[in-house]
């Protein structure tokens, strides 16, 4: 939750909020109601997707060189 996180890391929970809205935003995150408290959990799947896409990328930069 938040309020974990701020305290884990000695950040103000508006802070927080913020980058963890902006990681929700670029797909990183992926957030889940459990009563009153929302928790997050990173996105194993779009960050696998998003390293293929990095290391063909970068293989082609390579080949083509």
């Amino acid at each position: 939750t938040v309020s974990q996180l701020s305290r884990i890391f000695h950040i103000s929970r508006t802070s927080i909020i913020r980058l963890v809205q902006s990681l929700e935003d670029g797909l990183i995150l992926i957030s889940y109601k459990d009563g009153w408290e929302h928790y997050y959990r990173i996105n194993y799947d779009y960050l696998f997707y998003a390293k293929q896409k990095i290391d063909t990328y970068f293989d082609e930069i390579t080949v083509n060189t």
